[in-house]
């Protein structure tokens, strides 16, 4: 059913290799585009006429003085363009040879065979440039990667940039040559993919055939994401904070001031993005104002803010950053890595795995506590925008006022010689 439907939504890219050999000469007679132009010019001269030649939309335009001549051009294309023998499809645009694609993969997965078939690679193989056969997709990924342009991006979008397309590099082949690339083992790349990251690998893709392969590098000249079939948006289930209890409880199985146990105290004490604190440097932590500043293009929302440091994680930092030189980065290992060895200590500890939620679990209990669901003050911390529904409708979460008490106020085990029974809570 599923290859049923996706041929009857392409045929018509069939059709058109019907009936279009039947159009071609009329094509041919009026091939190219004349537009008359009119510049208005300073008062007492006469307008500028000129007729503009062009061949497709992105050609380079040629200008005549009269539509005579420009039509002339136009028919000496027309007859040059016939002379080469091409086929009927090497005039469908870049739409048309995406569905034409799409179409030849369906008929092949179906098992048939026709003689449009080789036309319609013919067809594809031409909207590509002459590098796209020559240039392997591991050397093109290694060109973007050491472009000006990608430099510049921020490292959190560079690191998953790098990771999803060395993956497909990985599942296509090192040497697979970009021109071979077909639309289907896109796709097939893509359902290996858990169902959540679907759609990001899909829009990190377009960013890497679109914006680099085919405006930067100009190894093609069609984007070849845009006739794949993007992955269906899944609605995502709300998450859940860890409880206060088992916050303590993971804590115990992590070792003491490793970066594991740095980035679970800043990510739950601060609400900052994991992202975030793992792009830190030493020189954004400001002791002596109890801040912590995120510069412009750190943060997912563009803008530059202070985070308050709480004085229970204000003593862990001290300590922390007493053994430290404060130079450079604060984390060498990546995201990845600590998420297996939060993943791990979860386990050890005997915590249902909840993933990275720290900054969930600060915005639910801060929201009920230090911020007396003030949400434009908690917004400001956490780095979202004002009157934004994301807040409430993602990760505010109901959570008991007695847990709430104890995660804002209590200081951290790290850093506390008493046992949990002496402290006492505000009134």
């Amino acid at each position: 059913m599923y290859a049923f439907d996706y041929l009857k939504t392409h045929v018509f890219a069939f059709c058109v290799a019907q009936w279009l050999p039947t159009m071609l000469p009329t094509f041919m007679a009026t091939h190219g585009n004349i537009t008359k132009i009119t510049r208005k010019n300073k008062a007492g001269k006469p307008p500028t006429v000129r007729y503009r030649f062009r061949m497709g939309r992105d050609g380079k335009p040629i200008f005549f003085k009269t539509r005579s001549e420009a039509v002339a051009h136009q028919k000496n294309v027309a007859a040059a363009i016939k002379s080469k023998g091409h086929d009927a499809l090497d005039v469908l645009d870049k739409t048309t040879l995406g569905n034409v694609t799409t179409a030849l993969g369906v008929l092949r997965s179906l098992g048939l065979d026709s003689g449009h078939l080789v036309q319609a690679c013919r067809s594809y193989t031409a909207a590509m440039s002459d590098t796209a056969l020559t240039v392997t997709i591991s050397r093109a990924v290694g060109q973007v990667l050491t472009s000006a342009s990608y430099q510049r991006l921020k490292p959190t979008t560079t690191r998953n940039y790098r990771y999803r397309w060395q993956r497909l590099c990985d599942d296509l082949g090192h040497d697979k040559l970009l021109g071979a690339i077909t639309v289907f083992e896109i796709e097939d790349f893509l359902e290996k993919q858990e169902p959540r990251s679907q759609i990001k690998y899909f829009a990190d893709l377009r960013v890497l055939f679109g914006k680099y392969f085919v405006k930067q590098l100009r190894h093609m000249s069609a984007n070849l994401m845009d006739s794949v079939v993007p992955p269906p948006k899944l609605q995502g289930e709300r998450r859940v904070p860890y409880t206060y209890d088992e916050l303590i409880r993971i804590l115990e199985c992590v070792e003491p001031f490793s970066e594991l146990d740095v980035l679970m105290h800043l990510n739950f004490f601060t609400g900052m993005r994991t992202s975030e604190c793992i792009d830190l440097t030493y020189k954004m932590i400001n002791m002596s104002r109890a801040k912590i500043y995120l510069p412009f293009g750190y943060a997912k929302n563009k803008f530059d803010r202070n985070i308050d440091i709480a004085p229970a994680l204000e003593s862990y930092l001290e300590k922390w950053l007493a053994t430290k030189p404060r130079e450079g980065r604060l984390f060498s290992l990546c995201y990845r890595t600590l998420r297996e060895q939060l993943h791990t200590a979860c386990e050890v500890a005997d915590v249902p795995w909840k993933g990275f939620t720290g900054r969930i679990t600060y915005i639910s209990h801060a929201f009920e506590g230090i911020f007396n669901k003030q949400l434009n003050e908690l917004q400001f911390q956490v780095g979202h925008s004002f009157d934004s529904k994301t807040t409430l409708n993602h990760y505010v979460n109901a959570v008991d006022l007695e847990d709430v008490k104890v995660y804002i106020y209590l200081p951290l085990k790290r850093v506390d010689v008493h046992t949990w029974g002496d402290l006492a809570l505000p009134i």
